[in-house]
């Protein structure tokens, strides 16, 4: 799957991002998922119905002298987690967070926006 970036995200209509004492969760039909790091952060910025590219652009602007990738390889943990997000090592913050935005899709945690309303994927 390839994100256009000119894309709006949102947050599931059954998702909810709650703070617990040990870290940020994401709440969904009949499973929890904690985040790890920066996909908190990344979800935070989706909560506002930010473009793709937007949510880049923020990431990059807080993590300006990264050469190495954001934690979003390791960015959340689940019973039944396929495993981890984007690739580990990647050389930049662009294709950690695209592969975050990707598997949340996936999980059904995002949607996309279309026209101020909510696209179920």
């Amino acid at each position: 799957m390839s994100l256009d970036l000119s894309r709006s995200l949102a947050l599931s209509r059954h998702a909810d991002l709650k703070t617990r004492k040990d870290g940020p969760v994401l709440v969904l039909p009949e499973r929890a998922i904690r985040i790890h790091g920066t996909g908190a952060e990344i979800l935070r910025l989706v909560a506002e119905k930010r473009s793709v590219a937007s949510v880049l652009s923020a990431m990059r602007e807080r993590y300006p002298e990264s050469s190495d990738s954001l934690d979003a390889p390791d960015a959340f943990d689940a019973p039944d987690s396929p495993g981890s997000l984007g690739s580990p090592g990647s050389p930049d913050v662009e294709s950690d967070v695209l592969g975050f935005l990707e598997e949340m899709l996936r999980l059904g945690a995002l949607v996309e926006v279309e026209s101020g309303c909510e696209r179920s994927r």
